[in-house]
């Protein structure tokens, strides 16, 4: 930096404040930044959604109000132009296509991070015209200053499929607030009476595998309680199962809850049914809680979450007879405190701010 006295400014973009951890994951950051160093704001598409709430109060926010990117596009080129920031940060895969498209007309003096956030051979399946979104990364990701991922598994997809130079790939680990977590956490809210108590959450979409995982549940022969906390558009494909499994009084949607992790403490263990994941943050904050993790292998790097930890904190088990051997063998631990955290320091936020850092500072 030519002059220490000037702050670097830097423009995050989200598409919106639902709850979500590519949301969580940027407003942490946001968070953290060292406000000597740098000068943040925030552009989202859409602004409203729960996590409004911990946005940081010194964050300058600017709420396009427009849910769809087509219909953004300018709005985000007049704020770019008329806020001039040195970095523009970016978490969302459409959204780093079009930054990323768009470089060369509009934004060729500014430096733009890109962050994947889902296992793209995963994610992009999933997507409307598929190969088209395939051909976009290889043309678009190579040209980003950084491409930032949530595991070695990622970027070294990155890498090989897209053709991103190495160099231009880090895997930066999702940070998880793990104090005020723990401090939310206590005293633990436990489902009453006798048995095992399982939770899981996330938004009620099919990349979660909810509905496999109630199948799973149903087949179990333990004294038991699931609560999935978490709204979204399958709520009733997922409450008509229930119902048709005659498990209503055993599983519970619970809905959008605020404080999950007082739940995360009370359970026994968390269950992790994704069909696919980047870095499942739900998964990392049972953890930081101290709660034990079931989880699918292809639920993104959860299993290089599991080479970091001990054994006993996260088992990997196959959909169908594996998950449900896994969950039969966990045995009811009511308790009173949040149990020691089994999360790797590495996702503290000290040390992937640190991380963070050393990245920023080599874009400068």
């Amino acid at each position: 930096m030519n002059n220490s006295s000037v702050k670097r400014k830097l423009i995050f973009i989200l598409p919106s404040l639902e709850s979500g951890g590519a949301e969580t994951v940027i407003l942490t950051l946001l968070a953290h930044l060292d406000r000597a160093l740098y000068s943040a704001e925030l552009l989202v598409l859409d602004g409203k959604g729960p996590l409004k709430e911990i946005v940081p109060s010194h964050i300058v926010v600017h709420d396009l109000a427009t849910p769809r990117l087509r219909h953004a596009i300018f709005k985000i080129i007049k704020i770019i132009r008329s806020q001039r920031p040195e970095l523009i940060i970016s978490s969302i895969c459409h959204v780093n296509l079009a930054l990323l498209a768009l470089r060369p007309l509009f934004f060729r003096r500014n430096k733009v991070i890109v962050r994947e956030s889902n296992t793209p051979s995963k994610r992009l399946a999933t997507l409307p015209f598929p190969a088209l979104f395939k051909i976009g990364y290889k043309l678009f990701y190579p040209k980003a200053d950084k491409v930032l991922c949530l595991s070695k598994q990622m970027a070294d997809e990155i890498i090989r499929d897209y053709h991103v130079m190495t160099e231009k790939t880090e895997v930066l680990w999702n940070t998880v607030n793990v104090k005020k977590i723990r401090r939310l956490a206590e005293p633990p809210i436990r489902v009453p009476g006798n048995g095992v108590r399982f939770v899981a959450a996330g938004r009620l979409v099919e990349q979660k595998g909810f509905d496999r995982l109630i199948e799973m549940f149903a087949l179990t022969s333990i004294d038991a309680r699931l609560t999935i906390l978490g709204d979204g558009p399958q709520h009733t494909k997922l409450h008509d199962m229930i119902i048709s499994l005659g498990v209503e009084k055993k599983v519970n949607l619970a809905g959008f809850i605020k404080n999950p992790w007082a739940y995360y403490a009370g359970a026994d263990t968390f269950l992790l049914s994704s069909r696919w994941e980047g870095m499942p943050n739900a998964a990392l904050e049972a953890l930081a809680c101290g709660t034990p993790v079931i989880a699918t292998p292809e639920a993104g790097a959860i299993d290089e979450v599991a080479q970091m930890t001990k054994p006993e904190s996260v088992t990997l088990a196959e959909t169908g007879g594996p998950f449900i051997r896994a969950m039969e063998t966990v045995q009811p631990d009511p308790i009173s405190t949040p149990r020691n955290t089994l999360l790797p320091s590495r996702f503290f936020p000290e040390s992937v701010l640190k991380q963070f850092s050393k990245i920023l500072e080599s874009i400068f």
